[in-house]
């Protein structure tokens, strides 16, 4: 399977790359920290205004409009596939890991209130660091790992209502 890298604009519209047509860009960085960008002989300067890389977004300026952008692999598909999975209507629901990994980072504590896309935890798997979003708002009725513990694809990692 190519891995895809995928950029989606907040607007939904989304761009994929494999790795080897992001090393056939021609980019270089500028000493007044822009990027010049060179892709199929189209160039552009892009100036990174806001970066988030625990949560796989930046805010880029190009040609004077700013343009916020969500990078996602195949790991985050794959989250977000399991996490539309488990919501399915019901608002009593258990996150379980999409994959193997380790609890890098817990975000929340138990009776926390959470908002549909905030953080939860953060596992580390294939050493890429992922963030597990709450597909639904409610609060966390328990937390099921720990910091640092190693867990299994479908473990509980915690328990939303």
């Amino acid at each position: 399977m190519v891995e895809k890298i995928k950029i989606t604009f907040d607007d939904d519209t989304n761009f994929s790359y494999t790795n080897e047509e992001i090393q056939a860009f021609d980019i270089k960085k500028l000493p007044d920290g822009r990027y010049h960008i060179l892709e199929n002989g189209v160039s552009r300067l892009i100036e990174v205004v806001e970066e988030d890389f625990a949560n796989k977004r930046l805010i880029l300026r190009m040609q004077g409009k700013t343009f916020p952008i969500h990078i996602s692999d195949q790991y985050d598909e794959l989250i977000s596939i399991v996490a539309k999975s488990q919501s399915g209507g019901n608002k009593d629901l258990n996150i379980k890991a999409p994959m193997p990994g380790i609890v890098v980072k817990i975000m929340v504590e138990k009776d926390a209130v959470v908002e549909k896309g905030d953080t939860l935890l953060i596992i580390e798997a294939m050493k890429m660091e992922n963030a597990i979003k709450s597909p639904i708002a409610g609060s966390v009725k328990e937390i099921n790992v720990l910091s640092g513990q190693k867990i299994e694809k479908g473990q509980v990692l915690c328990h939303l209502v």
